[in-house]
């Protein structure tokens, strides 16, 4: 008898827990037509959303507990939709019949190039023959107007010699060798001036393959100008190295004599001819004559278009005095 009645009990809570309640809701098969139908013009409806599905599935709440489902925000809808009105209403679409060749010709650069690309965008929105033609007729203008530039530039450049940097840096292959030979002699000719002034010194490390090449070079820079050179090994001179911010090797680094000031030339292997010519602008650099704003002007330079301390118009008298 008493297990009858534990058996009873247990089938009476089963139906408790499982069934629904009297009043839920039943979803007919009309109902659910309707919440799954393609066909809704709602575009929120047209597709179960996520809230939706979690309705039916969970079965901890909604539709088991007879919750009813959750409505669509309609509020936030018809906030979606008035941004997109909005934007909408702020793109532009340009149409061709609105300009004459005169107004595009003539138009402010920053306007026709706003212009352009909306052209752009409508034969991308929709690319058809006219669309597309229209783009290719700005790109046109476009390029005949910067060819204008370019022409009016030369132009200038040649009745003005004063604006003409040819003169200074010459395009002909016969100019470029007379450059590079008046560059080469002036540096040469300051390091040589430099010599007893100046010294060098030469981080290096015995293990460093690198160095070894850097040593070779030096030698070479030695027997050509006849500098002093200390060499100063990084593993036995700890403190000098962190004196002068030798965290690697190799490393040359140009110093004065009678500033005792110092300048970094180079980190890692350099070539002759780039050692020679940080050296000479080094040398330049610590004795004033120039400034870091003037380190890549020559002293034959002064005076013309590269320097760019003097006036076009002063530079040109300066040159001329220098001549007689």
């Amino acid at each position: 008898m008493k297990k009858l009645l534990i058996l009873y009990f247990s089938i009476l809570i089963g139906i408790t827990i499982y069934l629904p309640a009297a009043d839920c809701q039943v979803l007919t098969n009309a109902e659910a037509d309707d919440v799954y139908s393609d066909n809704n013009t709602d575009s929120t409806a047209a597709t179960v959303t996520k809230t939706q599905t979690e309705y039916y599935k969970d079965q901890k709440r909604g539709w088991y507990w007879n919750e009813k489902i959750p409505e669509p925000d309609k509020k936030k809808k018809k906030e979606r939709k008035k941004v997109v009105d909005e934007n909408s209403k702020k793109r532009f679409i340009p149409d061709m019949k609105d300009y004459t060749t005169e107004q595009l010709w003539n138009m402010h650069p920053d306007d026709f190039q706003d212009l352009l690309l909306a052209f752009h965008k409508k034969s991308v929105m929709a690319p058809t023959e006219s669309n597309v033609k229209d783009y290719i007729y700005m790109q046109d203008i476009a390029r005949r107007k910067s060819l204008a530039v370019t022409n009016v530039t030369a132009y200038v450049t040649q009745k003005y010699p004063e604006y003409n940097m040819v003169q200074d840096y010459p395009t002909a292959l016969p100019g470029r060798g007379a450059m590079t030979r008046q560059q080469v002699a002036e540096v040469k000719d300051g390091i040589f001036r430099a010599k007893g002034k100046y010294g060098i010194l030469y981080f290096y490390s015995p293990e460093c393959e690198y160095c070894k090449e850097q040593s070779g070079i030096l030698k070479y820079f030695i027997d050509k100008y006849g500098w002093d050179i200390k060499q100063v090994n990084i593993n036995e001179n700890p403190s000098v190295a962190a004196r002068f911010n030798a965290q690697t090797v190799p490393y040359v680094v140009l110093v004065s004599r009678d500033k005792q000031d110092y300048m970094p030339i180079s980190v890692g292997v350099v070539a002759l001819d780039d050692m020679e010519y940080r050296l000479y602008k080094g040398v330049k650099l610590l004795s004033g004559e120039i400034t870091p704003e003037e380190y890549s002007i020559y002293d034959y330079q002064k005076g013309g278009t590269l320097d760019i301390t003097v006036p076009i118009k002063q530079g040109k008298k300066v040159r001329e005095s220098k001549k007689d």
